[in-house]
């Protein structure tokens, strides 16, 4: 398995494996560790940066992360050796990465709140809110980010990837293409999130995947408003349906996937139960 995520109080998070890459399953789980021993204490916050891309550049460029990413490549370079291969001395492993977080702003007695979320790759977030006629309508959602094209033209995902010394490189392109948005929030308002397995499984616009996509949670969600009680929980299952649906066609597009969602609780007396990070289920009813 190569996606990994985590749920926490205060957030949420999907990591992606690059299957290009050497070993991604080992550096997709220690990001998500990481990212959740980060954010599972307190709401961040609010400044004037994007706290979500700079949670995800401390992990990235952590002593632990150089410590993994090169202990990965190692295990696999001793692994190719013991079996009669030659590992390319530029192997490097590598994830996208999805985080979406809580952020606190005003004084005491004039909290508000917001997401600050940001999406290194082509995973996908969504932020809902139901108004009136209990219909729903997206607050935001992601879009993807990539690396410049290669000499054969195809354009990769932004990743986060490290090299065998464990260095993290094309770091510029994290820190300046990652998508990234802040967008204020409410109680009873859901963040569904997903990696590129599903997104690629379900109905897109290949020019613009991310916002045909939000288009397309939108109607499905609100075709069946009166029948359906839309929970994080029900999310989660109806879009794992459809996505194991697809898979199926000839159409499909096959890939490990993942898909969370959490709905914003803003006041909870207790933390609610931490789902461990690198856990590969669909957690649900997950409140933030």
């Amino acid at each position: 398995m190569q996606d990994h995520v985590f749920t926490n109080r205060y957030a949420i998070g999907v990591f992606d494996g690059v299957g290009t890459s050497t070993r991604p399953d080992l550096i997709s789980f220690a990001l998500a560790r990481e990212c959740n021993l980060r954010t599972s204490k307190v709401a961040s916050p609010a400044s004037t940066e994007n706290n979500s891309l700079a949670t995800l550049i401390e992990v990235a460029s952590s002593d632990a992360m150089k410590n993994e990413g090169h202990a990965a490549l190692s295990w696999a370079m001793a692994t190719q050796l013991s079996n009669g291969h030659q590992q390319r001395q530029d192997a490097v492993t590598a994830s996208t990465a999805c985080l979406v977080r809580v952020a606190s702003f005003g004084t005491e007695d004039n909290r508000q709140y917001a997401i600050h979320a940001a999406n290194v790759g082509d995973g996908f977030w969504i932020v809902l809110r139901q108004g009136a006629g209990n219909l729903w309508s997206e607050l935001a959602h992601s879009e993807p980010s990539f690396h410049d094209r290669t000499r054969s033209g195809a354009r990769p995902p932004l990743q986060i990837a490290y090299d065998l010394r464990g260095t993290w490189v094309m770091r510029g392109d994290v820190s300046n293409r990652a998508h990234r948005s802040e967008v204020p929030v409410q109680s009873g308002d859901i963040v569904l999130a997903m990696s590129a397995g599903a997104v690629d499984n379900l109905p897109i616009a290949v020019d613009q995947p991310h916002r045909s996509l939000a288009a397309w949670i939108v109607s499905r969600i609100n075709r069946d408003v009166r029948s359906i009680r839309w929970t994080p929980e029900k999310l989660v299952s109806i879009f794992k349906q459809r996505v194991q649906s697809s898979m199926r066609s000839a159409y499909a597009k096959h890939d490990d996937y993942s898909i969370v969602a959490a709905r914003v609780s803003i006041g909870l007396p207790a933390p609610s139960p931490t789902l461990a990070a690198g856990t590969n289920v669909y957690p649900v009813q997950q409140e933030m």
